[in-house]
């Protein structure tokens, strides 16, 4: 068996986990790239997006509906703000797309079309697509006609993008390296891809097989932070922005480190749903006010493990 990353040979088996009841997979590390990973599903994710009870789902629903509001109101401002509810990255993705004066942008696993909500208000060129049939129609449903599926002809036929960005996505799928170098094809000379990519990082720094927050099958891949400038500086300048845990956050995840502490899920496509009391969500503005603010004294940030932004600005 060889590195779903890099192809190398050289992996050592970690551990065999089970986040979920019904799923069992093995965990490795590749020792040329540094890259941690997992068996890769890609037929799971039309399963995820057609089941309507999936965890998976009901996210899509509670960020549609607040990019729908603002989208329907056109109201960029207050849709901007909503973005970082979406994906912690977001707001950064906007601003560097604005600054490198991009006229057409790409947006690759798209869902239900949150995140593209944003660049179709604002008048870009925009595109978004995705493997799944079921999430193309309701963003297509919710935002109008800017949403393809990867194997339709007017997506691989396409002009070359000044922009293309993802989020949620690298981790998933199964070739990242291949992958890239195909949306770098995409891209005109001078132009932007942007994405986060989650690290192995927090694993080394907790001695855990795995993050906590996304497991297998649906998130396969833990990149050493370095592989994107190895891999893609001929091609690119490239540029890694990290992002850290508060330092409450790190000492809670600390006391709370084991594999076990991970989310009961059930299985994988009727997880258990678990409920947020009323009070929770009204104060959870302020508990981040709180967590921002708060410093605990001897502790080390733990690195965000969806943290790193990965910056390519085609040569």
């Amino acid at each position: 068996m060889n590195c779903r990353i890099c192809n190398s040979q050289k992996i050592t088996l970690i551990q065999e986990v089970q986040f979920y009841d019904d799923y069992k997979t093995s965990v490795y590390d590749c020792m040329n790239c540094g890259s941690r990973f997992s068996e890769s599903r890609p037929d799971l994710f039309e399963q995820l997006h057609a089941s309507s009870m999936h965890y998976y789902v009901k996210r899509m629903e509670d960020w549609t509906e607040k990019a729908k509001y603002h989208f329907d109101r056109r109201n960029v401002a207050n849709l901007f703000r909503a973005t970082k509810d979406f994906h912690f990255a977001m707001p950064h993705i906007i601003k560097t797309i604005e600054s490198s004066r991009s006229k057409s942008v790409l947006e690759v696993g798209c869902a239900w079309g949150y995140n593209g909500a944003f660049f179709i208000l604002k008048k870009y060129s925009y595109l978004g697509v995705d493997i799944s049939q079921t999430a193309i129609e309701y963003a297509r449903r919710f935002f109008g006609d800017y949403f393809l599926t990867v194997f339709d002809s007017r997506f691989k036929d396409h002009e070359l993008f000044d922009s293309i960005f993802h989020l949620g996505t690298i981790g998933c799928v199964e070739k990242p390296i291949e992958f890239t170098y195909q949306l770098l094809g995409k891209l005109r000379p001078g132009g932007v891809l942007i994405f986060n990519a989650p690290t192995r990082k927090q694993c080394d720094q907790l001695g855990t097989t795995w993050i906590n927050g996304a497991c297998p099958p649906d998130l396969v891949t833990l990149f050493d932070d370095q592989i994107w400038s190895k891999e893609f500086s001929n091609m690119a300048q490239v540029r890694i922005k990290s992002h850290w845990i508060s330092s409450i956050d790190s000492f809670r995840i600390k006391l709370n480190s084991k594999e076990k502490s991970q989310i009961a899920r059930g299985k994988i496509l009727e997880p258990r749903i678990i409920k947020k009391s009323l009070n929770q969500g009204l104060l959870r503005p302020y508990f981040r006010r709180i967590k921002k603010s708060f410093k605990v004294p001897f502790v080390e940030p733990i690195a965000n493990p969806f943290g790193v932004i990965v910056t390519m600005v085609k040569k």
